[in-house]
């Protein structure tokens, strides 16, 4: 049932720059029919009511300060029109409109990969945005499906010639600009004259163009090459020359003509079953890129070390913090029974903030911005990161220099300039090393840096060691790798906030030799020239 409540709790700014007049007018129309509160004074983008902000990828800079200030979910307008059209919110962290995120909108499904390739796909889709699809029963809610190679034939993998039928023609109908800007502009005078009680009889052209513009009218069948290109032009490139066929299969006739719009004037949202892509959503693994895909679940034990030391401690959690990371915090924090202070927004809230901040305990932020952290610092009341919550590092009694690093906020949202696109991954840390294998995944998410848990000759850019053994190592060495690290090196960079120069000598193992760190990295050196030490 068309829900006029949809977009209810929202206070919402459509940024026009970038967008084009018919999508402009049809994302408003969007929300207002959804019940969505359009805030359109000038200031508003800015402003404390403000709760999302659409905007096309090019104007993402523009709203990236604020939110070290508080939180306000930025989408891109594909998120407006897929919720609409499945009348269900999605999650808005995979909508974003950060241009770096290539894969922001989508959802991909790796198909029938062994777990090694599978485990380099899903972490580089997760870190640059897209939506992972691990089961196969929800495969046809996919935006794309991934393929080794030609002769990848699957019974089980859903075939592109099949996802021709059904709903997904209603949105691939001809229509034409003139037609398309008269419907919405009748939607919107429908919107203005009209209760809200009153329902629009959608035309079957507006459907069509916001299921295009949300990437529902096709399923992509590529093979897995189109994501190793797409990571290595850091941009999403066409799908055409990484199409899959099976083998022996004939191309399908994309030229075939479309029907026209007005075969079937009039749509009704109830009629179109669009589940499927929500499915993807709900059964996905939509915490992975996120704090909590690094941070382990706390043992019993951790845990009643924690409650000793917050019990009837008062916390602060900032604004700044995305709701669903406020709620686990919050939940975590009453575990052991600590008391969360719930601050709303409003006319008295820095007045409000003041008092709190002067009987709080200590107050968590994700980044060094904010009124909170601002006021906290003022006072010089203790600013923990969520990390230091999350991870449990406040039974630790005697913290080392990696502790310490990241239970600071890190310095502003985005992560470090140039970090995003380094691709990291671990060998030889465990629960036991120092810093631990858990310190180490959060100190590599703090700046901005894609985790990856297999190394990968085509994306990993960083090998970070405990020490100079392993199979990693081993192949690291086989393939001449450019950067083994120590660990020293992502801490340095986290401190200074920026990319530091690896300074690391090339790792060429010697006869009979012993290693050592170098400044960041780790080389060789005879045993002759250790002992001359």
């Amino acid at each position: 049932m068309r829900q006029h409540s949809l977009y209810a709790s929202m206070q919402c700014v459509v940024h026009p720059t970038e967008l084009e007049a018919v999508e402009l007018v049809a994302l408003e129309s969007c929300l207002r029919d959804g019940g969505a509160t359009l805030l359109t004074d000038a200031s508003a983008a800015t402003g404390s009511a403000v709760t999302h902000i659409v905007c096309h990828p090019k104007s993402y800079e523009t709203f990236v300060e604020q939110r070290n200030e508080r939180f306000v979910a930025l989408v891109r307008p594909e998120w407006v029109f897929r919720t609409f059209l499945l009348q269900q919110l999605l999650p808005v962290d995979r909508f974003s409109p950060n241009p770096a995120l290539i894969f922001s909108t989508l959802a991909i499904s790796a198909g029938t990969m062994e777990k090694d390739p599978r485990k380099v796909m899903n972490g580089l889709i997760s870190h640059y945005g897209g939506q992972i699809v691990d089961h196969n029963d929800v495969a046809r809610g996919a935006t794309h499906i991934l393929y080794r190679d030609e002769s990848s034939d699957d019974a089980a993998m859903v075939e592109p010639e099949a996802e021709q039928e059904g709903d997904e023609k209603l949105l691939q109908v001809h229509f034409s600009k003139t037609d398309l800007g008269r419907s919405v502009d009748a939607w919107r005078q429908h919107l203005s004259s009209q209760s809200l009680d009153s329902t629009f009889s959608l035309p079957s052209c507006v459907v069509a163009y916001m299921g295009q513009h949300a990437g529902l009218s096709k399923q992509h069948h590529v093979k897995y090459t189109w994501i190793e290109d797409c990571v290595m032009r850091q941009s999403r490139v066409l799908e055409g020359p990484f199409d899959h066929r099976p083998t022996g299969s004939s191309a399908v006739n994309v030229d075939k003509k479309k029907r026209n719009w007005k075969t079937q004037p009039k749509v009704q949202l109830d009629d179109l079953n669009f589940g499927k892509y929500a499915q993807v959503y709900q059964h996905g693994k939509t915490e992975l890129g996120t704090e909590l895909s690094v941070v382990r679940k706390l043992s019993n034990e951790k845990l009643k070390a924690i409650k000793k030391a917050l019990q009837g401690a008062i916390v602060l959690l900032a604004q700044h913090i995305s709701p669903l990371l406020r709620q686990k915090l919050s939940d975590m924090l009453k575990t052991v029974d600590a008391k969360v202070a719930n601050v709303p927004l409003g006319d008295s809230y820095q007045e409000i903030v003041g008092k709190v901040v002067m009987n709080a305990s200590f107050v968590v932020c994700r980044y060094r911005g904010g009124f909170e952290y601002n006021e906290a610092v003022r006072q010089d009341k203790k600013v923990v990161s969520v990390y230091w919550v999350l991870a449990g590092l406040v039974q630790v009694r005697k913290p080392t220099s990696f502790n310490e690093a990241i239970q600071r906020p890190v310095r502003s949202f985005g992560g470090i300039p140039g970090m995003h696109s380094q691709v990291i991954t671990l060998s030889g840390y465990s629960s036991q090393s120092s810093p631990t294998r858990e310190e180490l995944q959060i100190a590599i998410h703090a700046t901005g840096a894609c985790l990856l848990p297999v190394l990968s000759r085509t994306h990993s850019t960083h090998l970070l060691c405990h020490d100079a053994t392993g199979e990693k190592y081993k192949r690291a060495l086989s393939w001449r790798f450019d950067n083994v690290l120590s660990h020293k090196w992502v801490f340095a960079c986290l401190s200074k906030w920026g990319a530091c120069c690896r300074r690391c000598v090339p790792v060429q193992r010697q006869q009979g030799a012993v290693w050592r760190y170098g400044r960041y990295g780790i080389r060789w050196r005879s045993e002759e020239e250790a002992w001359q030490k």
